[in-house]
């Protein structure tokens, strides 16, 4: 069974504010079909690259979301970040 991480706030700004979703990086993954690969990840991976790319959350406030070390949330990011590519493979997409 895997350990659920505690989460902490994660300081973005001076006053420790979320950062806003970008809705042009929304748009685009709308529109490239991201979302709908997005719901095929499980929960842990969408959450990270949610973070990443939507939130624009460096890989250090990632950490301290998800109460883990650095490289932990690098690693997780990584891994995650494959498992959409071979999503969209998997679905007829094209690789770069």
């Amino acid at each position: 069974m895997r350990r659920q991480a505690r989460r902490a706030p994660v300081p973005n700004g001076p006053n420790g504010a979320r950062a806003a979703r970008s809705p042009d990086a929304a748009d685009a993954a709308r529109r490239s079909g991201g979302v709908e690969l997005l719901h095929l990840l499980d929960a842990d991976d969408r959450e990270v690259l949610q973070a990443q790319l939507w939130d624009q959350f460096s890989t250090h406030q990632i950490a301290l979301l998800l109460g883990i070390s650095d490289a932990a949330a690098r690693k997780r990011i990584s891994r995650a970040t494959q498992r959409l590519r071979e999503r969209y493979e998997a679905s007829g997409g094209v690789d770069r």
